[in-house]
């Protein structure tokens, strides 16, 4: 396939993805949800529930794992393992707390608001 062709091919899907409005989904979907109040309803116990979940974890890695993390850390990190430990444990928090919200709370919750906004 020569340069020509190649580009035939790629121009309708470039313009495609120039129109699109993927990047602006997160600001679009809140100013929607916020415009919409009925839609907090569905998702407002999950959201207040993931939420709270989020605090917890994060509060309890920093309690029980940050001073091993940042003995870990010191031997490769020296004198930044204070600053690096922080971000670990913040990441752990985030992937505990993203993987336990979704399995037990938003799915129900998008499920909801999804009918919510069919009808």
């Amino acid at each position: 396939m020569d340069l020509a062709t190649a580009s035939t091919y790629a121009c309708p899907f470039t313009h495609d993805m120039s129109l699109a409005s993927f990047p602006l989904g997160g600001p679009q979907g809140q100013y929607y949800l916020v415009t919409h109040p009925k839609l907090l309803k569905p998702v407002l116990l999950a959201l207040i529930t993931s939420t709270a979940f989020t605090v917890c974890v994060t509060i309890a890695l920093f309690v029980f794992t940050y001073l091993p993390t940042v003995a870990v850390l010191a031997f490769f990190n020296g004198p930044l393992a204070f600053l690096t430990a922080v971000l670990v444990i913040k990441a752990e928090a985030a992937a505990i707390a993203i993987t336990v919200s979704k399995i037990f709370w938003l799915r129900g919750a998008q499920d909801r608001l999804f009918d919510e906004v069919s009808r």
